[in-house]
């Protein structure tokens, strides 16, 4: 993962999470093609930056990174909603990267619910992740709602007003939340480059200006899940 992000607790989270995350699907819809699209696309660029040298550039499902490397997440939403973000790290913590949890870096104004036009850097404009020295395989969550979802968002304050614990079979666990969501995944969501002439995004950060041109979640729907998987070595 990340320096700086604090130890969750996992075992009560992993269960509930799944019904938790089945609220956001409508009670007369239960395949991904029946939930409403998020029109024309969401706009989402995975970036790192090997070893915080050179320039950004896009991660995806199945990429490689390495320790040291920085790495951040943009996005514009079209519609004004909810955005959560999870992260499972190579030590099988899960931490929520959006509503941000402590991150005493992190943008204040990272809060849902999210507003139409308006972009957001995770953590922040001018700062990004660092992975530590844990290697092993990562995964990225993201779901997107029109309505909070107040099941999962109740669970996650008490998950975490009840402080950190050391659990006996972490991998289990992890396997246990991916398979869960998995099971929300929309296979057909494809990250595509941009095709309509978009500006490119810019920011500053340690003092050097970057640039990259915008990426968009195609097929995105409504409480789906789109999740990118990448190897930590």
């Amino acid at each position: 993962m990340y320096a700086f992000c604090s130890k969750l607790k996992l075992l009560s989270f992993l269960f509930a999470i799944g019904l938790s995350l089945m609220g956001c699907v409508s009670s007369s819809s239960t395949t991904a093609q029946n939930r409403g699209l998020v029109q024309k696309g969401f706009e989402i660029n995975y970036l790192y930056r090997a070893s915080g040298n050179g320039e950004f550039k896009p991660f995806s499902n199945g990429s490689i990174l390495h320790s040291g490397d920085h790495y951040k997440l943009i996005f514009e939403p079209i519609i004004n909603g909810y955005v959560y973000i999870f992260q499972i790290d190579s030590a099988h913590k899960i931490v929520r990267l959006f509503p941000p949890d402590d991150f005493i870096f992190a943008a204040t104004e990272n809060r849902n619910p999210v507003v139409k036009g308006q972009r957001y850097f995770i953590p922040a404009r001018n700062k990004s992740f660092k992975l530590n020295q844990q290697v092993g395989e990562e995964s990225i969550y993201l779901v997107i709602t029109p309505t909070p979802d107040a099941k999962l968002e109740a669970l996650y304050e008490k998950m975490q007003a009840r402080g950190n614990v050391d659990e006996s079979s972490p991998e289990s666990l992890r396997t246990q939340w991916h398979n869960t969501m998995i099971k929300l995944r929309a296979p057909e969501i494809e990250l595509v480059d941009d095709d309509q002439g978009s500006l490119p995004i810019t920011w500053h950060e340690q003092g050097e200006q970057f640039s990259v041109l915008p990426q968009y979640l195609k097929n995105m729907c409504e409480g789906c899940v789109y999740i990118v998987n990448f190897q930590h070595l």
